[in-house]
């Protein structure tokens, strides 16, 4: 016989299948017929009739692409961080460089003023520079028709005069008068801030057309400088040689055109 549940064929009578357990029906007596079998399977595995219905299977989700967005954002917001602070930097080191090579001594210089905001005071009239300053103002008298006088002042209390003397336009004579401020020195520090200034001025000393004079007060270390005969087309070769002017083919110094210049770099005008 076999057995009625895997068909596995057993000893005729069997109360339980050798094969898989399952017990078995007394099968009834039928005459003259032929015993009905169970259908035949040629697998020794046991039936299953839910071996095909699996449970669905979730695929796990991945958490390595959020993982690599993360990444990818926090190096981003990195980068852009460095980038502002680099871009600061260079801005910052470009705004001071221009601010150094400013040459706030030279009348033909192009710079305007809003490249020297944060260099020079603006806002005072010429009196209000040296009053503010504490600084008695001494004009310079020339033996021309015509004079005039510019000054301006820097933030940490440097201040400097400009005067000429022209005729026709034309400068006849010139004043440079410099104040270095010496607050916090003492006397020997001035001594050497003395010594220091004075080859800044070598060029000055060495034209012979010029005399450069140094004074000292409590505050200031005051140098002035005085051209005489700038009207002599030699003499302004030999400043030109002496850096002290643009180079150019011109046969006189125009007090229209530096009146300009100074006015554009935020020399004010008495």
């Amino acid at each position: 016989m076999n057995c009625q549940n895997c068909g596995y064929e057993i000893e005729s009578g069997a109360k339980f299948c050798n094969n898989c357990g399952v017990p078995q029906q007394a099968a009834p007596v039928y005459e003259n017929t032929v015993e009905p079998t169970a259908p035949q399977y040629s697998s020794s595995v046991p039936y299953n009739p839910y071996g095909n219905l699996q449970p669905p299977v979730q695929a796990k989700k991945s958490n390595k692409g959020c993982i690599v967005a993360i990444i990818i954002a926090i190096a981003l917001i990195v980068i852009a961080v460095i980038g502002v602070v680099v871009l600061g930097v260079i801005g910052y080191n470009v705004a001071k460089d221009v601010v150094s090579d400013i040459d706030v001594n030279s009348a033909d210089s192009e710079v305007v003023a809003s490249d020297l905001e944060d260099y020079v005071v603006t806002g005072l009239t010429y009196e209000e520079i040296f009053s503010s300053n504490n600084i008695v103002e001494t004009p310079t008298l020339f033996m021309t028709e015509e004079s005039c006088s510019f000054a301006y002042a820097e933030t940490d209390g440097y201040v400097e005069k400009s005067e000429y003397g022209f005729e026709n336009d034309v400068i006849m004579e010139m004043v440079d008068t410099y104040y270095f401020p010496l607050d916090g020195y003492n006397d020997e520090e001035k001594d050497a801030y003395m010594t220091l200034t004075k080859a800044d001025f070598t060029v000055e000393e060495n034209l012979s057309f010029c005399t450069v004079t140094y004074n000292t007060t409590n505050s200031y270390l005051i140098v002035t400088v005085k051209y005489t005969h700038v009207d002599n087309k030699d003499n302004l070769k030999e400043m030109q040689n002496a850096g002290l002017l643009d180079e150019g083919d011109f046969d006189y110094l125009s007090m229209e055109e530096t009146e300009k210049s100074y006015i554009s770099i935020g020399f004010v005008k008495k």
